[in-house]
């Protein structure tokens, strides 16, 4: 594979999303622009990467590659004593001693969103210093406002991949493309044209629709219930 489907970062409360605004490359600024999903200067890719690739094995969390420059996203300076700070683009420093500056790790904030966090200094968090294009992206203490929760928003069309098994993905039993029938969902192994990529729509927050690219059906769960037991899911006509 390529690694994880590309997304949009979109603030709550916001239009605008997460951009490389100018598409420049190593110390291009990071803010925020109209949302155009074609446009690949707005795309991130969110890995995450092992303690292994760091010296002493201690520091984790996921790296934003911006899809047009190639560049991680990053803390400039980020130093424990800072209190708030910028988030702009420099390379991937993966193989040096503690590129905490470049790792993010992510917290649950109210209705879905989510909160993102530096690895370094004081745990500062992402925060859209407006909500309009031309915004600026900074970290700041957190504080749990609505300018600090985020969503995700895939690209296109996309693989939802097996958390344990890299070599599978969600598909629809008994489903060709040319046919476009079955409405049991499974984990496969990858098969080119066997109704396996699907597409993920907001239903106006951090909630989604997400759509079989192949049928038009959409997933849903057997049964509504609230628990922590896992729901079994199955595919509905849209609408």
């Amino acid at each position: 594979g390529h690694g994880s489907a590309y997304v949009q970062v979109v603030p709550r409360n916001g239009a605008a999303v997460v951009s490389n605004a100018t598409c420049g490359y190593a110390g291009a600024n990071v803010s925020l622009a109209a949302a155009a999903p074609a446009d690949t200067c707005q795309q991130w890719q969110i890995d995450a990467r092992g303690a292994a690739q760091v010296t002493d094995g201690s520091e984790t969390g996921s790296r934003f590659l911006n899809r047009e420059s190639n560049m991680a996203a990053d803390f400039p300076g980020c130093a424990e004593a800072q209190t708030r700070g910028n988030v702009a683009q420099f390379d991937w420093l993966g193989n040096f001693f503690y590129n905490v500056c470049q790792r993010w790790v992510f917290s649950p904030a109210p209705d879905g969103y989510t909160t993102i966090s530096s690895i370094a200094g004081r745990n500062l968090v992402w925060n859209a210093e407006g909500l309009t294009p031309g915004a600026n992206l900074g970290v700041a203490t957190p504080t749990g406002a609505a300018s600090q929760q985020f969503r995700f928003q895939p690209v296109g069309e996309v693989l939802l991949g097996s958390a344990t098994d890299q070599t599978r993905t969600l598909g629809v039993a008994g489903c060709k493309a040319a046919k476009g029938n079955g409405n049991k969902v499974r984990m496969e192994t990858r098969v080119a044209g066997s109704c396996q990529t699907w597409t993920v729509t907001s239903t106006g927050g951090a909630g989604y629709t997400v759509t079989n690219a192949a049928t038009g059906s959409v997933l849903a769960s057997t049964s509504c219930t609230t628990g922590s037991a896992p729901a079994r899911l199955r595919l509905l006509p849209a609408g």
